[in-house]
């Protein structure tokens, strides 16, 4: 599945007035493999913190290994598992 689907499919979710969240069962795999990849720590960034200098991956520099649908698919999965 895209990543693109799974967004789009947990927006649509999220919409759903009476959402049960055993739907969420069949994203689980996706949720855990975005919060792995999110985690992760490009080469730089590595770098940087072994000489204790500041990494920013929100500013998104081209460098980053960080996807930002991995951060939506975290954000709106967690938003619905806390509802």
């Amino acid at each position: 599945m895209e990543k693109e689907y799974v967004i789009s499919e947990l927006i649509r979710f999220s919409e759903i007035k009476d959402f049960k969240k055993e739907y969420l069962y069949f994203f689980k795999d996706y949720y855990e493999q975005a919060k792995i990849a999110y985690s992760n720590l490009c080469e730089k960034c590595i770098e940087y913190e072994k000489i204790d200098l500041p990494y920013d991956c929100l500013s998104n520099p081209i460098y980053c290994v960080k996807n930002r649908n991995d951060l939506k698919i975290i954000t709106l999965y967690e938003e619905l598992e806390n509802e």
